[in-house]
């Protein structure tokens, strides 16, 4: 599963603020084992 969101803010090099909502960004991984994985981000 994917969730699109754009980063509207990066207060330091290694934190960013996107505009996903708690739904799209849910603790309940229900079988997920990458939760919070950032494609393509190093």
């Amino acid at each position: 599963m994917y969730v699109l969101a754009t980063v509207v803010y990066r207060p330091t090099a290694d934190r960013a603020v996107i505009d996903a909502d708690s739904k799209a960004l849910t603790s309940d991984l229900q079988g997920f084992s990458d939760y919070g994985l950032i494609v393509n981000y190093p």
